[in-house]
């Protein structure tokens, strides 16, 4: 009777980690498969990148600035960050381009080449130029989108600082004559 006990409790694990409802009827199922192919769809604003290609095409060559994730299925925080990256890049998919890069299956030399020594990390691109240093590990969301604010409200100050530089410069030289 225990040995009937544990199996039984043994295959109820196996069935909720599956996500098994324990409903054998084919419409109630097909509900169920809506849902979790609704639950894996990924915004709009989301790329997953796997070539050094994909890399250059989506990330060196883009018009926005892009905010890419190095991550892994594996990696406890790279799981607890990938709905807050979900969920910034449905926010801000306007303004920025979100990618994510699964180091276990994109080019290896992606990691190598940017230096990602730890996951879940963070790489910030505005003009095909790497912005600071990589932002590694877990954060809030609210922490997130001000690093992300951070990253590039920097760089746009110093380039507004260079634009009205010559401007100043047309400006004085066109007083003088």
């Amino acid at each position: 009777m225990k040995n009937m006990i544990n199996f039984i409790l043994a295959a109820s694990a196996v069935v909720m980690l599956a996500g098994w409802s324990g409903c054998s009827c084919p419409c109630c199922k097909h509900d169920h498969d809506a849902t979790a192919e609704a639950k894996s769809a990924k915004p709009a604003a989301l790329l997953a990148v796997t070539t050094t290609v994909d890399f250059e095409k989506e990330v060196l060559k883009s018009e926005k600035p892009v905010i890419v994730d190095f991550w892994a299925s594996w990696c406890g925080g790279c799981m607890q960050m990938k709905p807050i990256f979900e969920e910034i890049a449905t926010e801000l998919g306007d303004k920025y381009k979100f990618v994510e890069i699964n180091v276990d299956n994109a080019a290896p030399e992606l990691s190598k080449e940017y230096g990602i020594k730890g996951i879940p990390a963070f790489l910030f691109f505005e003009n095909g130029k790497l912005v600071g240093e990589a932002q590694v590990g877990s954060m809030s969301k609210e922490d997130f989108k001000a690093e992300i604010e951070k990253r590039f409200a920097v760089k746009s100050e110093t380039e507004k600082v260079e634009t009205e530089k010559p401007a100043t410069e047309e400006k004085a030289a066109q007083e003088e004559k």
